[in-house]
């Protein structure tokens, strides 16, 4: 068991929610995971007009009359909070409570289509602008859930969700917040795929994170969201129990080549947590299927971990795709099931690893005692985030 330091309470994780292309909700993600088969189409993974439209219609049948006259980016987002707060047992959120989200591109589907048309046309006349701010999606967001407290939008690229999720915690134990909502929603578009594609990031194929032939990206969209309280719960599913951040700032889009920032925030995690690296059972890495980030977080995993006895370490994007902003929230949710079933999952698609690296993959997903699993997102900008989710029965209780 891990003994907490006076300043490394955990954080109790009472509810979560997701949607994706696997479906809504968390089991849905969870069983295609465990299948291991790619839900990606020529590269890509957009929800289906079958799911946008049963997202619609429970969130009427949930009492929210206006459904229809959501963008995808607020029905997705809403419907995941809708079930991490009725997992909770949450009626509503209050002046106390706190709302942190993640994104990069928010409501993007509410105005690109005029940057296209002033592109192609030069009329640069368009209402875009009235919808291209994140705040005023978040701003949607809280009229929505008619919230008035205290809220944050944080988007740092790839890391937005996996930060937002570390900062709620902090509110918690600094008293800033008696509970806190906390994850990230993103939407796919013609821009972000046209802009990736740019960049020569995107696979055409099913993505393979840290196999010797990878050859890039699946991106995708979807929503996660957790309910975080204070305290120890018999309601609790997992405990956030670490959170670090860092940024490197070594390049606008690429990693810095040794790993320097993702092995800080690593470190930050397991040193927030009062835990060492010998006492994480598996580290669910961002592994996007890229071949400078699988290469360059690999590093950062042997500097912090060694090669002896390390950690399990596995990508599920093989499955669900990267959904950028929301990647390291619906990661999350993936953790807390690893943690609840005991099992430590492969990475889909990885047939032969990376011989640069040394890192311990299952070659199949096993049943085994899962503690702490550590959850790392790394984004453009050299903005990273390791998140420590622990079992319940893995903390002991001096210090709680």
């Amino acid at each position: 068991m891990s003994k907490l330091t006076e300043n490394s309470q955990p954080v109790a994780i009472t509810g979560l929610g997701a949607v994706s292309k696997a479906g809504i909700g968390a089991l849905p993600l969870w069983e295609a995971t465990l299948l291991g088969a790619s839900l990606a189409s020529e590269g890509l993974l957009s929800l289906s007009e079958g799911q946008r439209h049963s997202l619609v219609t429970d969130l009427k049948q949930r009492g929210f009359d206006g459904a229809e006259s959501l963008s995808l980016f607020e029905a997705l987002t809403l419907h995941s909070i809708v079930q991490a707060m009725t997992a909770a047992g949450w009626d509503q959120l209050t002046s106390d409570d706190g709302l942190v989200l993640g994104t990069t591109t928010g409501n993007i589907l509410l105005w690109e289509g005029d940057v296209i048309r002033s592109g192609e046309t030069g009329n640069t006349d368009g209402v875009f602008a009235n919808y291209q701010s994140l705040a005023e999606a978040f701003k949607a967001l809280r009229g929505l859930l008619k919230f008035s407290g205290p809220s944050l939008l944080v988007a740092t690229a790839c890391s937005s969700s996996t930060q937002a999720m570390g900062l709620g915690a902090s509110w918690i134990r600094e008293g800033k917040v008696k509970r806190c909502l906390v994850g990230g929603a993103e939407v796919l578009s013609r821009l972000t795929v046209e802009g990736f594609r740019c960049l020569q990031l995107l696979s055409p194929v099913p993505s393979t994170p840290f196999d010797q032939n990878r050859k890039g990206i699946n991106l995708s969209e979807g929503s996660a969201f957790f309910c975080l309280e204070p305290k120890r719960s018999s309601r609790a599913v997992a405990y956030l129990s670490g959170f670090g951040m860092s940024s490197d700032a070594y390049h606008l889009t690429a990693p810095h080549p040794e790993g320097q920032g993702c092995f800080e925030s690593m470190k930050g995690a397991l040193e927030s947590a009062g835990i060492s690296p010998s006492e994480v059972t598996a580290i669910h890495a961002h592994g996007t299927g890229s071949t400078a980030n699988d290469l360059t977080e690999g590093l950062a995993v042997q500097r912090l971990f060694g090669t002896e006895n390390a950690p399990w370490v596995f990508s599920t994007k093989g499955v669900h795709g990267h959904a950028l902003g929301a990647s390291g929230a619906l990661e999350s949710v993936l953790s807390v099931s690893a943690l609840q079933k005991g099992l430590v999952l492969c990475t889909a698609g990885l047939t032969q690893a990376d011989s640069r690296l040394s890192l311990r993959h299952a070659t199949q997903t096993f049943s085994t005692p899962v503690t702490h699993v550590l959850k790392n997102s790394l984004g453009f900008g050299g903005a990273n985030a390791s998140l420590l989710l622990s079992h319940p029965n893995s903390l002991s209780e001096e210090g709680t």
